[in-house]
């Protein structure tokens, strides 16, 4: 003889709960733009030195260019575009999530960059990163580095995220 407990009648409303919760990732869109805002502010500040590769330092040629043009010493500051660019959530972010026609979800992606260019029309981003062909000798300044610690704190967001959905479906 033994003991039957159905589970599944007091288990089925959260389960369904939380699969709503987990549905509508824009929770977890803004935590990921929170953490890729602050990662971008400290990487400005610390003039690159947190980068992978840390940034290098000004040239003398470029020091010499940015005094007599009146612009600031800073790595990677001209107009400061570059930067707001990548520290606004609604330019740098790219959310994707949808469901298809079977009412699965189809993609769900977080990414972060920018689109600004200069006045020739280049990419901020690529020439610092990649180079361009009329200047090969330009030293590599990421604007967006996937760092331990950056990819600690997504990790850090997530999971708190999650524990948030799961305390909205009943799960203690």
């Amino acid at each position: 003889m033994g003991i039957r407990i159905n589970v599944s009648s007091g288990l089925t409303p959260k389960l369904k709960r939380l699969q709503q919760e987990l549905d509508d990732m824009d929770g977890l869109w803004e935590r990921l733009s929170d953490v890729m805002i602050e990662e971008t502010a400290i990487l400005w500040e610390s003039e690159g030195a947190t980068a992978i590769p840390p940034w290098a330092p000004l040239a003398e040629s470029t020091i010499e260019k940015k005094t007599k043009a009146g612009l600031p010493l800073d790595p990677m500051v001209e107009t400061g575009a570059l930067r707001e660019s990548l520290e606004d959530p609604f330019e740098a972010a790219m959310f994707s999530q949808g469901r298809t026609s079977l009412g699965t979800f189809a993609t769900k992606e977080f990414s972060w960059g920018t689109d600004v260019v200069n006045e020739r029309g280049d990419s901020y981003a690529e020439y610092h990163q990649e180079g361009v062909e009329h200047n090969p000798a330009l030293p590599v300044r990421n604007v967006v580095n996937v760092t331990p610690s950056l990819l600690a704190r997504v990790n850090e967001a997530a999971e708190d995220w999650i524990e948030e959905a799961l305390a909205e479906a009943g799960f203690e």
